[in-house]
């Protein structure tokens, strides 16, 4: 099963206008895909309004760290 950039960036998205900076996305049975990392790796660049400091994201086989780009 495949996780969506879309679905993640809408809900990290709302979370920040909250004031919230730090995250860490449980993606379940699902794998993280290469694809997925490196859309994840631009959200500050694409969100410059609410950027994130940090992001994990954890999935059947492991907890992945997101370098985010500037």
């Amino acid at each position: 099963k495949v996780k969506k950039y879309n679905n993640i960036f809408k809900m990290m998205k709302r979370s920040t206008r909250q004031g919230k900076k730090n995250f860490m996305i449980d993606l379940g049975d699902s794998t993280l895909s290469m694809n997925l990392v490196l859309q994840l790796e631009t959200y500050n660049q694409r969100n410059p309004l609410y950027p994130i400091d940090r992001l994990y994201v954890v999935d059947r086989n492991s907890i992945t760290k997101i370098v985010l780009k500037k």
